[in-house]
């Protein structure tokens, strides 16, 4: 039965963290899995672009006491 893609993200998350605890190399450590590295790595970028998808860029904006004392500040030297 063909796993569903959350099934498969989790698969290969647990399969990134093995291998980085177990201080093998991806070589070694695909070689014992009987992973193909390519395939390793084709999924390493896949879930890493998958997470940075999540996070979106904000911008803060300043607090009204800050911008008084910015305020304050340009009137004396500006």
């Amino acid at each position: 039965m063909k796993q569903s893609r959350t099934e498969q993200w989790t698969k290969w998350r647990g399969l990134f963290l093995e291998q980085l605890s177990s201080g093998q190399t991806v070589a070694a450590f695909c070689r014992d899995h009987g992973i193909r590295d390519s395939k390793f790595y084709d999924w390493k970028k896949r879930v890493r672009e998958g997470e940075a998808a999540k996070f979106v860029k904000v911008k803060v904006k300043a607090s009204n006491e800050r911008r008084r004392r910015n305020v304050i500040r340009q009137s004396r030297f500006g």
